[in-house]
């Protein structure tokens, strides 16, 4: 029943019934309009503050899950009720940017960049990635301009009190104001609804309705003639018991800088690169000072969440509010400090441009390579740099063997939050409904909790998502894994820091692996997909059940192997001996895991780092010696040679796949990272596994932090309800840790059992699964680089198609490209009532103009050490000459941008008040050859 219809039959106020149809714009999937820039100019100078709801459209329905994005203006009261709806949240207004995008200029795409406390720099990292996709998708499709917003949500407004320094680095930039999300103060603001102008009032909202979101009151009449009824009945009027502050703004780059310090600015270098180097060049030796793109704004929407409730609560105010209100074509999800490198989101948007079945897609997250902490000053130790080389390293095999296999099936089992791109059309739906699920507990609901097992599901929710997609009924649509599309990534560098990690990805990789195996059955119900495409999906299932079930039975195999090989070397005994080399060595192996055992269960993992440090040492030597020992194994020719081409095979899963891939890695890094990887083996299968499935009961912890409400009977009703879901989730970690124990027991005792009884045949057949789960993935992810060759082939005549198309059109100025050989000319622009100076300035750049014509003629005929010298000297000449025309009171206007390396000359976005020509010496500098003297002058420069 939908809202109309139920306002009919139960008496609800007709003039709320607008909330069932939410503002949509049109479709413009094929418009091929393009706005001029100057559309946005509105929105440049204040950042607009609205604050947001998501609001249940038939309150009825508590099982809704389709919210309308609102305006809020007030909170709940006592006596809430349906008629509460419309007078404390109205539509949102057409002359916000929000509004914009919903009425319009409906959005190509859309951009979520989620964040917690991180370092503002790692968010200005994120957004270069972000503007440099942004000027790459313009010069291959003008129809983007405008049409790309940024959604920056962050999560509670404490986290922003709490750490003063990035609140006012932010309040500095002009990004949002913290005073107006201050739970001490009360905020009042004028908002103009229609012609009514109302002041609203925000409070300390831990919660919008301070009975759960749930009210009874409801008036009901039968007929004319009977007396109105005070009925009671369960309605469900918001999406969200949370606020979103959100500060909108056109923001071009340069403007994001004021949020870091000077020394953050001198030396903002993104994989080697200068940040404008970054931004308008590309990545080919020598072509980084090629100036090729504009610099264009981009709309953006920072959401402060009124409280922290989880990164899944934020995608609900991505896909449910903005994506829901703005209908775009594209969602590309980015985790903050990720930083998409050259042609990497373009590149996944013309992939999927190009194959329309593509529903989703992801590119290669690389492990960035750092050599210095977070303070930019103290020095990473030895042990901290060989854990980041062994995660580049395994990164790395992941895509390319993993990755690269399943989407030669068609379906990435998991397309990571942190860099992926979605067809909102493909998700919207059961897709989105089911990934959110996940996110209830966060609600506080303390009427539905969900199971310990179904939280550990969506720990990784990403691969919940990518499961519907492939399943969603009446459709065909598939994932694909793009390579060359690269993410730069940090990650953990230290041992308690990768131990929580990869707890929550093993426990939510088993979990959700073992629900997609279950929902299997679903893939018959596409509609479209041919038979053999489910067959080939039915294969990829098959081989995913085996190594879930290898995963399992991790530790028992890898105890096995240790046990199998130091036998055939040291001397043994089949009873518990004290005496025996071997059985000294099993001992001893068995006594630190249970040590480890211990630590997982009994001891937090900050207090137990040196112990689980002494563990990772000791079980890399065990590492050490296992090879030692396997290499002897095969020297005797008597022994089974199974499990040394068992170890051989493991060695070629690492091997092969970067030899094949070898130009797109560090070879120094690489090499290190296997020898770590090496000895590290252990700790990631004992240590990273028990930790993992001793500590699935964590994620109840993880959902009440801190003061809930100003109600203390309803907080104590949360709490409550949390402390019984904790126990709960411990009873079910004490079965299940039980259950993986024993299972791992009887593998590990049932493979040493048949070794030492010299009956070999178990030993091998298990060998041939383990090596032939190998060959397919080597198999199959090298018919994947030839498949992607083809795909890459297909995409390149699809761009050069798209580009003929524009390139005669009248939006070809969108691209801004300057050849090489073209005379360099500026035409200033003058804007902010300042013509008076306009005279002035064009005669200063003009007589400026002959000074870079006269380096450039030097360029081309002197010599690289007589160039340098000559640039020197007319640089010293510009200055004086510079100086002895502008009056000392004369101010350049703002809008005379610099010219930074790699920028384009008719950017209205760049400054040019500082020096009006160090760009164009770096510029012919680089033309010249002389790339030491470009770098010191453009750190000079462009500073």
């Amino acid at each position: 029943m939908n809202i109309t219809e139920s306002s009919k039959e139960e008496g609800m106020p007709p003039e709320h019934s607008h909330l069932a149809n939410p503002p949509q714009g049109e479709d413009l999937s094929s418009d091929t309009e393009v706005s001029p820039v100057s559309e946005l100019d509105c929105f440049r100078k204040e950042y607009k503050y609205t604050p947001l709801s998501l609001v249940n459209p038939d309150p009825f329905d508590t099982t809704n899950q389709s919210y309308i994005m609102k305006q809020h203006q007030r909170k709940a009261d006592e006596d809430w009720d349906i008629e509460d709806i419309g007078d404390n949240d109205i539509d949102i207004l057409e002359d916000t940017l929000i509004g914009y995008g919903i009425y319009k200029n409906q959005p190509k795409m859309l951009m979520c960049i989620t964040m917690f406390n991180e370092d503002p720099k790692r968010l200005v990292e994120s957004l270069a990635g972000v503007y440099r996709a942004y000027y790459e998708l313009l010069d291959l499709d003008p129809t983007f301009l405008n049409r790309v917003h940024v959604v920056i949500i962050t999560d509670g407004y404490e986290t922003l009190l709490q750490n003063q320094k990035n609140r006012e680095v932010y309040d500095k930039a002009n990004i949002h104001s913290i005073n107006k999300v201050n739970a001490k103060k009360y905020v009042k603001a004028p908002i103009t609804s229609g012609s009514k102008e109302i002041t609203f009032t925000l409070e300390n909202l831990a919660f919008i309705n301070t009975e759960n979101m749930i009210s009874r009151k409801f008036e009901h009449q039968e007929s004319k003639d009977e007396e109105a009824k005070i009925e009671f009945k369960d309605i469900k009027a918001y999406g969200a018991n949370n606020i979103g502050h959100c500060f909108s703004r056109v923001m071009d780059f340069s403007e994001w800088e004021k949020a870091l310090s000077k020394q953050q600015r001198s030396n903002f270098f993104i994989n080697g690169y200068d940040v404008y180097d970054f931004l308008s060049g590309d990545d080919s030796i020598g072509n980084v000072k090629t100036q090729k793109y504009k610099h264009y704004p981009l709309p953006i929407h920072f959401v402060v969440k009124h409280q922290n409730q989880g990164k899944l609560e934020s995608y609900k105010w991505f896909y449910r509010g903005f994506c829901q209100m703005m209908n775009p074509k594209y969602v590309q999800l980015i985790e903050c400090g990720a930083i998409p490198l050259w042609n990497s989101i373009s590149r996944i948007i013309m992939h999927m441009e190009a194959f329309p079945d593509v529903g989703g897609a992801c590119g290669e997250v690389e492990v960035k390579l750092i050599e210095k902490k977070s303070d930019e000053v103290q020095q990473i130790s030895f042990v901290e740099s060989s854990m980041l080389r062994s995660q580049y390293v395994e990164y790395k095999v992941s895509h390319y063997m993993d990755k690269a296999t399943e989407s030669l099936f068609g379906f990435v089992t998991s397309l990571p939050s942190l860099f992926s791109t979605f067809r909102w059309e493909c998700i919207d739906g059961r897709p989105v409904s089911q990934t959110l699920k996940g996110a209830n507990d966060y609600f506080r609901d303390v009427k539905k909790t969900l199971s310990c097992y179904t939280s550990n599901k969506y720990l990784t929710e990403d691969r919940i998502l990518a499961m519907e997609i492939l399943n969603k009924e009446n459709h065909r649509y598939i994932t694909h894994y793009v390579p060359g599309a690269k993410c730069l990534v940090d990650c953990p560098i230290s041992l308690t820091g990768l131990i929580k990690e990869r707890r929550r990805i093993f426990n939510g990789w088993m979990f959700s692996s073992f629900y997609m195996l279950k929902s299997g059955y679903r893939m018959w119900k596409r509609k479209g997909s041919s038979f053999m495409r489910n067959i080939f999906l039915m294969i990829l299932y098959f081989y995913l059940a085996i190594v879930w079930i290898l995963y399992f039975c991790s530790l028992g195999l890898f105890y096995s192997a240790f046990s199998v090989f130091i036998r055939a070397v040291l001397p043994s005994n089949t009873c518990i001996s004290v005496t025996m080399a071997s059985n000294v060595t099993e001992n001893i192996y068995l006594i630190f895991l249970f040590i480890v055992l211990m630590l997982s269960i009994a001891i937090k993992v900050r207090n137990a780092e040196l112990g689980f440090k002494l563990c990772a040492i000791l079980m890399g030597s065990f590492s050490l010696f296992m090879v030692y020992c396997a290499i002897m194994f095969a020297i005797k020719k008597e022994e089974n040679i199974i499990p040394v081409c068992l170890i051989a095979f493991f060695t070629f899963s690492f091997l092969i796949p970067l030899i094949l891939n070898f130009w797109n890695l560090y070879i120094s890094d690489t090499l290190k990272g296997i020898l770590y990887g090496f000895y590290l083996l252990p700790t990631y299968i004992n240590i990273f596994t028990i930790f993992a499935m001793a500590n699935i009961h964590e994620v109840a912890s993880e959902t009440v932090s801190g003061s809930l409400t100003k109600d203390k009977e309803l907080d104590a009703k949360v709490r409550e309800a949390a402390k019984e879901k904790y126990e709960g989730y411990q009873y079910f970690r004490s079965l299940f840790l039980m259950g993986w124990l024993c299972v791992n027991f009887g593998v590990g005792a049932v493979i040493t059992g048949f070794d030492r009884n010299d009956e070999k045949w178990f030993i091998s057949y298990l060998g041939f699964v383990l090596a032939g789960v190998i060959s397919f993935k080597l198999a199959f992810s090298g018919v994947h680089r030839i498949v992607s060759w083809i795909h890459h082939c297909y995409v390149s005549c699809y761009v050069s198609k798209l580009r003929r198309k524009y390139k005669e059109s009248v939006h070809s100025e969108v691209r801004g490209e300057i050849e090489e050989d073209k005379e360099f000319t500026f035409v200033p622009t003058v804007v902010c009532n300042r013509e008076k100076k306009a005279d002035t300035e064009e005669s200063i750049m003009l007589d400026l103009r002959g000074l870079m014509n006269r380096i450039k003629n030097i360029s081309e005929d002197k010599g690289e050490d007589r160039q340098v010298k000559q640039m020197e000297r007319m640089l010293t000449k510009s200055k004086k000459t510079l100086k002895g025309i502008i009056p000392k009171k004369t101010e350049v206007p703002n809008n005379f941008t610099r010219l930074k390396r790699g920028a384009n000359p008719d950017s209205e976005s760049l400054d040019y008040s500082n020096d009006p020509f160090g760009s164009e010496l770096s510029h012919y500098s680089s033309l010249a050859g002389g790339d030491e003297y470009s770098s010191s002058s453009h750190s000079s420069y462009s500073s």
